[in-house]
């Protein structure tokens, strides 16, 4: 399963995906799914497992998650 971590801006997603590569959490920033664009910037981190981990490691490093919806 694919996990979207909605961010508030691009520079947000580039941040977390640094900061989960950092911490051994394979991600990429892709475009949010088309039902979800109104809900971030447009695109999110994508990651497929560790999501409870990968979103306390953002949150701890001061990046926004707006939300996480799957796919």
């Amino acid at each position: 399963m694919k996990y979207y971590i909605l961010l508030n801006s691009v520079s947000s997603a580039l941040k977390g995906k640094d900061i989960l590569d950092k911490n051994n959490i394979k991600s990429s920033v892709e475009r949010t799914p088309k039902n979800n664009v109104a809900r971030s910037c447009g695109y999110s981190l994508m990651v497929k497992d560790e999501i409870e981990r990968a979103k306390e490691i953002l949150e701890d490093n001061k990046v926004i998650v707006l939300g996480v919806v799957t796919r």
